[in-house]
């Protein structure tokens, strides 16, 4: 009795741990506060009050990668410190899980529920890694589904592991994660440089993996008239971008061609992309006998997709880090004591002083030969204005 009451976990183990737990934290919160942003979404929004706001697509990935590192850190770590019996699923183990003796028996149980969670946090690596660095290799809502259930099973699991860990040694097992006491520091050493090498091998395969598009040169530039015909975009280099979570599209994906060229003072930018219809209705008008009313589902809270046209946006940014989910920052209210925006979803404003252009094509506007307009508006520093996340 006085061994259990003394027990105590080794350092490197309390530390991975909490790290891992304050990860967990971070990822969750931030993961589930960007599926709350997608139509339909149910579950996510009942507990979207209580997740973090802000610029949380980027701590989700920021927290991923740390997670990633702490993983492959805590392997290195029971590698060396030779650990590897602590999670070993061997003929002893296997034979305990119908041991008479209560304590054993649930010490085997555990080792079973820690590979729960390394599967589960496997699982979630894979299907975001997916999502990052594939997007159009697998339908994204099929994949975005199941790493948002894998969420929903990580919250389940805590519960899971802690119950176990009190079924073992009661709230004696549970103090251990508590009382750390020193030892393996090389091992522990030796896993922080195999992570720290993980990590900048990871950043740097993110850095060549991001598409770049060489704007060439042209003296004879293309007519704007929407003809993709013309000669001098023969010239052009292209990229293709695979995009997603569109509006009344099949899987919410479209893959989209770029091809850009400058003429030293201009810069002339193509975008193609397959659409089966042509929609033109704006918010139309309806006369009934008693008034006029326009026909709309979520306008009022500037989030209209039902009752408007074809549209495209796109984000000029100094900076890779700002485009797109840099200057998204979702919640309600992410900055408290501002004005909150209709429709919940977040504010768009950057955080560096700097100012990204935004240009929006519409086709009742901008394929009107009459209108011939284009929106250009910009983000700034929230201190200089504010866009509605649509």
């Amino acid at each position: 009795m006085q061994k259990e009451q003394l027990s105590r976990a080794d350092a490197p183990t309390v530390v991975l741990h909490w790290t891992l737990v304050a990860t967990l934290v971070v990822s969750l919160a931030t993961g589930l506060q960007i599926a709350a942003d997608a139509a339909g979404s149910s579950w996510a929004q009942a507990v979207r009050p209580m997740l973090l706001q802000g610029a949380v697509s980027v701590w989700h990935v920021w927290a991923a990668l740390a997670l990633t590192l702490i993983m492959v850190g805590y392997v290195i770590f029971i590698t060396r410190a030779r650990l590897r019996s602590r999670v070993a699923i061997d003929a002893y183990r296997l034979h305990s899980l119908s041991s008479p003796a209560h304590r054993s028996r649930w010490a085997a149980i555990n080792v079973l529920v820690y590979w729960i969670a390394f599967l589960l946090i496997m699982a979630a690596a894979i299907t975001g890694s997916l999502l990052y660095w594939a997007p159009g290799l697998l339908p994204h809502s099929l994949v975005s589904l199941i790493h948002q259930g894998i969420a929903w099973l990580v919250i389940g699991y805590v519960i899971l592991h802690v119950s176990a860990q009190l079924a073992q040694g009661g709230i004696r097992q549970i103090l251990k994660i508590f009382l750390p006491h020193f030892g393996y520091g090389t091992a522990l050493f030796g896993a922080l440089i195999g992570s720290a090498l993980i990590g900048v091998l990871i950043y740097s395969l993110d850095k060549v993996s991001m598409q770049s598009l060489k704007i060439a040169s042209t003296s004879q530039p293309p007519m704007i008239d929407g003809d993709w015909t013309d000669e001098a975009w023969k010239t052009a280099n292209e990229v293709k971008i695979q995009t997603s979570r569109g509006a009344n599209v099949k899987g919410g994906e479209i893959p989209m061609r770029l091809r850009m060229l400058h003429d030293d003072e201009k810069l002339y930018a193509l975008f193609e992309w397959p659409d089966a219809t042509r929609s033109q209705k704006h918010l139309p008008l309806v006369k009934t006998p008693e008034r006029w009313f326009v026909k709309q589902s979520k306008y009022n809270i500037e989030d209209e997709d039902d009752y408007y046209e074809d549209r495209l946006g796109v984000m000029l940014a100094q900076s890779s880090t700002l485009t797109g989910a840099g200057a998204a920052h979702l919640g309600k209210q992410p900055l408290a004591g501002k004005p909150e925006s209709k429709g919940g979803r977040g504010l768009h404003y950057t955080t560096d002083g700097s100012i990204v252009d935004v240009w929006h094509w519409k086709s009742v506007r901008s394929g009107n030969h009459l209108m011939n307009q284009i929106d250009d508006n910009y983000m700034g520093p929230r201190a200089v204005k504010f866009f509605h996340v649509q």
